[in-house]
């Protein structure tokens, strides 16, 4: 006889596997993107319904199926299964993307394959996370400012998850991203000596037909080039819209670009360990490109990941030096040692432990360790050490300590067993690490895939997910809430008179005006360009939004000094309310970006609703 109970899902599986796959597949199945889950053999296990919509498959009809050939969608066609095995059998995610056409209209297609191990189950999972978006006759996204989301959210998870041994081929997938969204020719990375005194293009990527320059850039001396690295220090980029208009004081660069037939270039500045380590940089070559305000908004998110990339990369090659420089590294990467004697009760910490776990004596009691854990996590550490323990297995864990000044460390425990010779546990021995920085690295990523980099606001695409579960909540509550579009009026003057570096600085203020004009429960967010979207909960009359209207037109319109130069800023507003002039969330943006032209072709600076009071 068997084990008394039944398994309903895959042969041979347990009840907790069907239970864990089971509440996976609830998730996925909520799941707001593009989601598919396929097994390591490329068989159908999940599916969320926008990927239903985006593949054309019913995916109840195909579950089990290889998904190669239920589906004809080329993003998991047969010429992809590769990528998903890479990501299996390296225990990480693999980015690819794949243009298409349909019914007339050409698609691209981004997908990123990630490895899914544990959840109770015993065979490892593939997540095929998609994104979606129409393309032009020359190949270039329709609604670029929804792409460029998308782009920015699969860079910062690609190099999230790239360990320090695949970095390298982190960044090479990042600037042909980059390179193939802003129809550049070329894309490179160049890093700058410590002293300062040479430059070296270690990345390069080069769209087909373009021929590679790197060669020509090992370790060449920085010095002719003293005005562009100058420029990058000052403002942070280089733009270069054609060669030819470049100034004497940079004759050397302009004489390089003309070498090389660059006739476009921009760059950005790469910050590594709080200095200017280099920068990232695209060219033009067959034709003169131009890029402005959103293309260098994407290259400065990206240089700031792969800057935070490169610093987690140079702490985890430091943690890999010679054992004669051990100590150093632990300092360097905040490791301590413990050891908890079975037979005395005493746990033995080193003085970089004591220091990360905040503790003022190097020897105390278990029940101490315990206390100095944050109540959140002491749940999952005692699961941790129970199946140690039990099986013998490597403890590694993470959770927060108290650091001895009121404030949280995060830490990660990893810890083995020392054994008598009767097989009986003597004591566990271990190590700290104080992952903190990792942490709020992290932590960055994430936010600036939801977050403008320019202004710091939330993005389009959190500004969306926000009013969709407002307008869920106001629904339930039978509240009501506003969306107001805002379009600065001239903006486009005030970057040709003065440039886009004022322009960014004004578009700053502006974020921090409307930002000052709301309640903490509202939402601000830079929709793109100059256009910004505010969510208004919970609003009363109509009135109240007009009131808050005029609010924000004034804010808006304060004269301001850009550097002696008196300016004033006007803003036509858009106004949408909820359930009176939409019931879906997209559909109010709508309502609102239209009341917003109808606002401008009134002459401009007013408001307007977009249905009569």
């Amino acid at each position: 006889m068997g084990r008394s109970g039944t398994s309903h899902g895959k042969p041979g599986g347990t009840q907790e596997d069907d239970g864990a796959r089971d509440s996976f597949a609830l998730a996925v199945s909520s799941a707001e993107r593009g989601v598919v889950v396929v097994d390591r053999e490329g068989r159908l296990q999940f599916m969320s319904p926008r990927a239903e919509r985006m593949l054309g498959l019913d995916w109840q009809r195909h579950r089990g199926a290889p998904l190669g050939e239920a589906c004809e969608h080329p993003a998991c066609g047969q010429d992809v299964v590769h990528h998903w095995k890479a990501a299996v059998d390296g225990g990480g995610s693999v980015v690819y993307q794949v243009d298409h056409a349909r019914e007339g209209a050409h698609y691209r297609c981004v997908v990123e394959a990630s490895a899914l191990l544990g959840l109770g189950v015993r065979d490892p999972l593939v997540v095929l996370d998609m994104e979606q978006y129409p393309l032009d006759e020359a190949g270039r996204p329709v609604d670029r400012r929804l792409a460029f989301e998308g782009l920015l959210s699969s860079i910062a998870l690609r190099l999230l998850r790239a360990p320090g041994t695949a970095l390298d081929d982190a960044i090479d997938e990042t600037l042909h991203a980059i390179g193939r969204f802003m129809g550049a020719d070329r894309a490179y990375l160049f890093r700058l000596s410590g002293d300062g005194e040479w430059l070296t293009n270690t990345h390069e990527w080069c769209a087909a037909g373009v021929s590679p320059q790197m060669h020509r850039a090992q370790h060449v001396p920085a010095r002719p080039f003293l005005w562009h690295l100058r420029q990058l220090e000052r403002f942070g980029f280089v733009l270069v819209p054609c060669t030819d208009a470049l100034p004497d004081s940079a004759s050397a660069l302009r004489e390089e670009l003309k070498v090389q037939g660059i006739r476009s270039m921009i760059n950005v500045a790469l910050q590594v360990s709080g200095r200017c380590a280099g920068f990232v940089g695209f060219d033009a070559v067959r034709t003169m490109a131009e890029w402005g305000e959103p293309d260098l908004a994407l290259l400065r998110s990206a240089s700031v990941m792969i800057g935070h990339a490169m610093e987690r990369r140079r702490i985890e090659d430091e943690l890999r030096a010679s054992q004669a420089g051990l100590r150093r590294a632990q300092q360097i990467a905040g490791i301590g040692t413990w050891r908890w004697d079975r037979s005395t009760g005493q746990v033995r910490c080193s003085g970089m432990c004591a220091r990360i776990c905040g503790a003022h004596d190097p020897v105390c009691t278990p029940r101490a360790c315990w206390e100095r854990l944050h109540p959140e996590d002491r749940a999952a550490v005692r699961r941790a050490l129970g199946r140690v323990l039990r099986s013998g297995d490597v403890l590694d864990v993470e959770c927060r300590v108290c650091d001895g000044a009121g404030g949280w460390r995060a830490i990660r425990i990893l810890a083995d067993m020392e054994r008598r010779t009767d097989g009986r546990v003597r004591a566990i021995i271990g190590v700290v690490q104080d992952v903190t920085e990792q942490h709020r690295a992290r932590s960055e990523l994430a936010h600036l895939a939801d977050h403008d980099p320019l202004t710091g606001l939330p993005n389009r695409r959190l500004f969306e997910r926000r009013l969709r579960e407002a307008v869920a909540d106001a629904r339930r509550r039978g509240a009501r809430l506003g969306v107001l579009f805002v379009d600065l009026d001239d903006f486009k003057r005030v970057n040709d008179r003065l440039g886009h570096h004022k322009g960014d600085s004004v578009l700053q203020i502006a974020a921090n005006r409307l930002r000052g004009q709301v309640r903490r429960c509202d939402l601000v967010a830079r929709r793109g360009g100059d256009e910004f979207t505010v969510l208004i909960c919970d609003v009363g009359a109509r009135g109240e939004l007009a009131t808050i209207a005029c609010s924000l037109g004034r804010a808006l319109a304060e004269p301001l000094d850009m550097e002696g130069e008196t300016l004033r800023m006007g803003a036509s507003i858009g106004i949408a309310v909820w359930p009176e002039d939409a019931e879906a969330a997209a559909l109010l943006e709508t309502r609102a970006d239209q009341a917003m032209y109808q606002a401008k072709g009134d002459g401009g600076g007013r408001y307007r609703f977009c249905s009569p009071t």
